[in-house]
């Protein structure tokens, strides 16, 4: 069952290629077999990825 947040509440949303935006995000499109990923501080977009 859902109901609606209270206003000011906090809340987080994930694998949502909208909400993407800050360090650590990301989204799994499974459907074209991919990942989207924000880099952390320091990381380097592909050299990191193991």
């Amino acid at each position: 069952m859902w109901t609606a947040a209270a206003v000011g509440s906090r809340f987080r949303l994930d694998n949502v290629r909208a909400a993407l935006g800050e360090p650590g995000d990301g989204f799994h499109d499974a459907a074209a077999g991919s990942l989207i990923c924000v880099p952390m501080a320091g990381e380097q977009r592909d050299s990191d990825l193991r």
